[in-house]
């Protein structure tokens, strides 16, 4: 699981909301432009340390996932990135733009405020990102919503359907900034806010707008570090993760729902935002099919080795292997992952690959799971490094060991994640959430054709009932097990009941009724996972009440997916479990379960 480090949160980038896109017949070439900005240049802007590796998964992401032309998905990084240079490259976007064509631009970096000087901001402020080189002076420095937003209209207006992601943010409130804060201090004295805030709705003029955003206004955001030191923004991290495992049926609208789950899961006062009528799209126009997509293009090494065009953005592991396709198709031999870089891989392979092959994975190793957290006590620390799936340091983490009167307490983005307990009790908390993060982190490589859909979509009022629609599209009968992980750790199998197994035959939908609650009258994320296998997993070993002082429970093999959850949840010290491809199915449903606005209504029923 991955570290945090915080940062200040992007507020709205309003004036982008007016811009959208038109939709032309031609088959186009899409086109996208990603800027990162990681080391400045500007006096008082302090450094990031994600950046690069944002422009690195989304260009993999474009490519590889969303068929995106190589030539047409351009960088800016870093001294490429000045405020003229992203300008230009922002008028080149538009003038090479086609009509039909999705249009991408993702910017990770400074996020800031300036003084509103024209009072078109119901605030008083423009939002603004940073470039690498300058802040202030007689030609804008910051790069003004305005300015921005005249530019993505050019791009709008040959017709192209336009995503904005900003994964950067302002600190309207002088917030300090520091290593990891996406956020530099405003320019200027606000002037008396506006009278009125935007007129118009521009949904009239372009249906089909997408623009994400790292957070609300005034809230925080955070960055994260993965298990092998790459650092992402919070919300480029969790989109390319959710867009890579997500079905290809999924909208803009849905995939946020997992984005917000996911960041808010970790930083409860961090929800990322969508905006735009787009959001019922498909995102970036859908892509090449699912089938198409698993294939990776293959290409030679040195001799008697490969080269993966897929690395660890895509869930390529060190010792999984590939059957290897020539060009017609045909099997030719395999390759085994030797090494794995952020997008692309290597391997020794029994093949003379050539133009043309692909490569289709056979067999992934599922690497085990480990949970970190910060701790500042020596003692502490070397009691929770004894267990092999938790990963203590110095440094920040999503959850963290806070020293309190009476002994320790488990924090997470400001939330007490239990009560305050001895340091036996703190060790015993974090195994049961590292259990819960394995659980929740579980992902298959879809080799089974497995769909899950909670119906009707959307937020569940407090109390409504709701129907999980399985579908079982594969060419064998499976078994089906329904996990419900809650917010305060707790892990509950829902179907089936103890002792029985459930088998979806195929072609078959199984229906079942499920009703929400909201905890305590607030609002609650519940996190249901749904796990297919060609033969039974019991799953009852790692099912825990809300994490508080907890015992570790028992180890279970069986099914490579035990195997795993016990090398990585139960303390079992193995190494990677290989699981086939098409052994095991991982799908994951978020729900937003919204309190009554009435509590005299407690005792109503929502249908």
């Amino acid at each position: 699981m991955p570290l945090i480090r915080g940062q200040a949160a992007w507020a709205g980038f309003a004036l982008l909301a007016l811009l959208a896109v038109g939709c032309g017949p031609a088959p186009p070439r899409h086109a996208a432009l990603l800027i990162g900005v990681q080391d400045y240049q500007a006096p008082g802007v302090t450094d990031l340390a994600g950046p690069r590796n944002d422009v690195a998964a989304v260009r993999a992401l474009l490519v590889r996932r969303f068929g995106f032309p190589v030539d047409r998905v351009r960088v800016l990084q870093d001294g490429q990135a000045t405020r003229q240079g992203i300008l230009a490259a922002l008028d080149r976007l538009a003038a090479d733009a086609e009509p039909g064509a999705q249009v991408v631009v993702h910017f990770s970096g400074h996020g800031s405020q300036v003084a509103d000087a024209n009072g078109d901001e119901a605030d008083g402020w423009d939002e603004s990102l940073l470039a690498v080189d300058q802040r202030g002076g007689p030609d804008g420095g910051d790069l003004l919503d305005e300015t921005l937003g005249a530019r993505i209209a050019a791009v709008a207006e040959k017709g192209a359907q336009v995503t904005v992601i900003l994964d950067a943010c302002h600190s309207g409130t002088g917030l300090r900034t520091g290593p990891g804060v996406r956020a530099a201090p405003p320019l200027g004295v606000a002037p008396v806010p506006a009278a009125g805030g935007m007129v118009g709705d521009p949904a009239d003029q372009w249906p089909a707008l997408v623009l994400l955003t790292a957070g609300r206004a005034g809230q925080r955001a955070r960055e994260v570090e993965l298990a092998d030191g790459r650092v992402h923004g919070a919300l480029t991290w969790a989109l390319v993760r959710t867009l890579e495992r997500g079905p290809r049926t999924a909208t803009w609208r849905q995939v946020m729902a997992r984005v917000r789950a996911e960041v808010e899961g970790l930083f409860p006062n961090q929800q990322p935002q969508l905006e735009g009528p787009g959001a019922d799209r498909l995102p970036f126009g859908g892509g090449p099919e699912t089938r198409q997509a698993e294939r990776i293009v293959v290409t030679p090494a040195a001799p008697g080795q490969a080269h993966l065009a897929a690395g660890q953005v895509h869930g390529v592991t060190v010792g999984s292997r590939y059957a290897l396709l020539d060009a017609g198709g045909r099997p030719a031999g395999t390759l085994t992952v030797s090494a794995v870089a952020a997008a692309h891989a290597e391997g020794p392979t029994d093949a003379r690959v050539a133009a043309g092959w692909t490569a289709r994975l056979d067999t992934w190793v599922a690497p085990p799971h480990r949970l970190a957290l910060a701790v500042d006590d020596d003692t502490l620390r070397e009691a929770l490094a004894r267990w092999p799936q938790l990963a203590p340091s110095r440094g920040p983490a999503w959850l963290t060991a806070e020293a309190v009167a009476g002994g320790w307490r488990l924090v997470s983005g400001g939330a007490p994640r239990g009560p305050v307990t001895d340091r036996e009790g703190v060790v015993r908390q974090a195994l049961a959430w590292a259990r819960w993060h394995a659980l929740w982190a579980l992902t298959s490589r879809d080799g089974l054709e497995v769909s899950v859909n909670l119906e009707p979509t959307g937020p569940v009022p407090d109390g409504a009932q709701r129907t999980l629609a399985v579908h079982n599209g594969s060419q064998r009968r499976l078994y089906l097990n329904v996990l419900a992980l809650s917010a305060d750790g707790q892990v509950a199998v829902l179907y089936p009941s103890p002792g029985a197994v459930e088998q979806i035959e195929v072609g078959a939908t199984w229906r079942v009724p499920l009703r929400f609650t909201a905890a305590g009258g607030r609002a609650t994320v519940e996190r249901l996972k749904i796990l297919f296998t060609p033969t039974p997993a019991d799953f009852g070993p790692v099912v825990q009440p809300p994490v508080r002082d907890g015992a570790v429970p028992r180890a279970f093999g069986g099914h490579p997916l035990g195997r795993w959850i016990a090398a990585s949840a139960l303390g079992v010290r193995a190494g990677p479990v290989a699981v086939p491809q098409d052994d095991w199915a991982a799908r994951e449903v978020v729900v937003f379960v919204e309190p009554r606005e009435n509590p005299a209504m407690d005792g109503v029923k929502t249908p």
